[in-house]
Parts: structure tokens; C-alpha cells; sequence
């Protein structure tokens, strides 16, 4: 069997990166002397002491034996299963099998490593994805709000439509109305008829004074001749 300080650092770099969960990382963190919440400085710590034969390798290494020990399979057929993308195990047991085979390490990294930057180009494209859905998902909402929008000026202008319509019907009645009106003063004699009537109301108006003058001078003679009237009973009574 191949040991892990005996594989090569790339392929120890992505079998321990796939395989060791959070107690193992934190155990390995308090081994080490290091801080478990920096990742990036604890994995790097984490394979340079695995390059090299030590009993902190060996411990790493049993922790991988135990996570791998019911697997089965020869170096050449985790290496299909890599090969062809179809995972019956986890990418890092298949990773440690296959590379139980020397031949197998460095076409077995070549595959994962193309894998990882496929996975980082999808990772971009898929962040690309994400803000065009976004940016639809915006316009979407926008074009929905000129949609009311404009079911709403369409409502209104065929409320518009429909005021000018009366206003024009309005319109059109009292230029007819008009039009009657000036017939009707044309046949009456036009602006000449005002002149006269002014004339007249002047006429009646001095006649209503002369009225009112004859009113009282003859209300003043009744009144003078029932008073001799009564001065003549009265003076017949006494008689």
C-alpha cells in the first residue's frame, strides 16, 4: 500500500480537502497548534506535515483508513469511476485508491484539476445567470408597472374622449342657440331695437312722473271737496 507522504502533494492537497470533516479538522487544528477558524492556513499546515513520514501523518492516515475501509474497489476502477463522473464513493476515497496505483496519480489529478476549473467557470457563469435572472426579474417588474400604467392613461384618455365629445356637443347646441338668438334680434330690428327700447323705458319713465303728479294734485282735490262737504253738514246740523 501506498502511504499518504508517498503520494504526491497536489493529490495529498485534494484527498484530504474532500475527505476530512469538521472533528477531524478540529482535532488536527488542536494537534497542530493552530487557529481552526483561518481554513486556508490550517489545510496548508495540514499537507506539509503529510508529505513527510511522521506520527502525525500516520494518525491522518488512519482517519483516512477508517473513512475508506468498506470500499472495495481496485486502483483502476476508482479511477473510472473518476474518469466518467459517475461517483459510487466519495472524490476522495475514489482519489486514494486510485492513486494506490503511481501510474493512475498523475492522470487522476489531471482529471480532478480540470474537473475543479470547470467547476469554477460554471461557478462564474452560473453568478452571471444569477444577475441576468435578477436584472429580468427587475424588468419584468418594470415592464408589469408601465403595463398598468398604461392601462391606466388608456382609461383615462377614453375618459378624456368621452368629455370632449359632450363638451363638443354642448359646444355645437349653443352656437345653434346662438345662431337662432341673432336671427330672432336681426328680425326685431337688431342693435337699432336697443335704441328704442331705452327711448321707450325714458318715455315711460317720464310718463310714470306725470302719473304720479296727476295722482297726488287729484287725491289733494278730493280731499278738498270732502272737506267742504263736511264743513257743510256740520254747519246744517247746527242750523
Amino acid at each position: 500500500m501506498r502511504h499518504l507522504w508517498e503520494l504526491e502533494g497536489y493529490s495529498i492537497c485534494r484527498i484530504l480537502g474532500t475527505s476530512l470533516d469538521e472533528n477531524d479538522l478540529k482535532k488536527i487544528a488542536r494537534k497542530l497548534g493552530i487557529d481552526y477558524e483561518d481554513k486556508f492556513l490550517l489545510h496548508a499546515e495540514l499537507i506539509s506535515a503529510c508529505k513527510q513520514k511522521s506520527p502525525f501523518s500516520k494518525m491522518v492516515e488512519r482517519i483516512l483508513l477508517r473513512k475508506f475501509c468498506n470500499l472495495n474497489l481496485t486502483p483502476q476502477e476508482a479511477f473510472e469511476q473518476i474518469r466518467c463522473g459517475n461517483y459510487k464513493a466519495p472524490i476522495g476515497a475514489l482519489m486514494w485508491i486510485a492513486c494506490q496505483d503511481k501510474s493512475l496519480e498523475p492522470k487522476t489529478f489531471s482529471i480532478v484539476h480540470m474537473r475543479e476549473l470547470e467547476l469554477l467557470k460554471n461557478s462564474k457563469n452560473n453568478s452571471l445567470n444569477e444577475k441576468l435572472k435578477r436584472e429580468i426579474e427587475e424588468l419584468r417588474a418594470k415592464i408589469e408597472k408601465l403595463e398598468k400604467k398604461k392601462e391606466r392613461l388608456v382609461s383615462e384618455r377614453e375618459n378624456l374622449k368621452k368629455k370632449v365629445f359632450e363638451l363638443t356637443k354642448e359646444l355645437n347646441r349653443l352656437k345653434l342657440e346662438k345662431a337662432e338668438m341673432e336671427i330672432k334680434f336681426n328680425s326685431i330690428g337688431g342693435d337699432y331695437s336697443f335704441e328704442r327700447i331705452r327711448e321707450l323705458e325714458k318715455e315711460i319713465k317720464i310718463l310714470r312722473g306725470e302719473v304720479r303728479k296727476q295722482l297726488k294734485r287729484e287725491i289733494k282735490r278730493k280731499r278738498n271737496r270732502l272737506g267742504k262737504e263736511k264743513k257743510i253738514q256740520i254747519i246744517s246740523y247746527l242750523s
